[in-house]
């Protein structure tokens, strides 16, 4: 699926996306992030500090949903693909020395996640129908 020029500028005007993940028992994550680049018309990348949990999602299952939705017309486009990668892109390491001892154990790191798209899909609070768009 290719993601169309008018998806792309949408999906950068996005002021929050959300991204669904699940573990090996299939139990799902919901994580929230601000930044997605529309990489090609078939890779996005994510870049957020996603939680460790989102990340340990992925090692063990690359399928992902990232969903975006103008509230003012509650419609937005929702990607299904597989990670081709993740990069560390920050790590918290004495920058922010409160916050790392309240999260004390967990990991701080901001990172980057191309994702390989496969389908396309419109997300609405509507009527739709769940089919994936098509390139026309």
């Amino acid at each position: 699926m290719k993601i169309s020029e008018t998806m792309k500028e949408f999906l950068q005007r996005a002021n929050i996306i959300y991204v669904a993940t699940s573990d090996k028992d299939g139990i799902p994550h919901l994580a929230a992030g601000e930044r997605i680049v529309v990489s090609n018309d078939e890779r996005v990348k994510l870049e957020a500090w996603f939680c460790v949990k989102t990340i340990e999602n992925l090692m063990v299952d690359p399928a992902i949903a990232i969903a975006a939705i103008d509230p003012s017309t509650k419609d937005g486009f929702q990607l299904l693909g597989k990670i081709e990668k993740i990069d560390e892109k920050m790590v918290m390491d004495g920058y922010a020395p409160a916050m790392e001892e309240k999260w004390a154990g967990v990991s701080i790191t901001e990172y980057t996640i191309t994702v390989i798209i496969s389908h396309v899909l419109k997300f609405t609070t509507g009527v739709h129908s769940d089919l994936p768009l098509s390139n026309d």
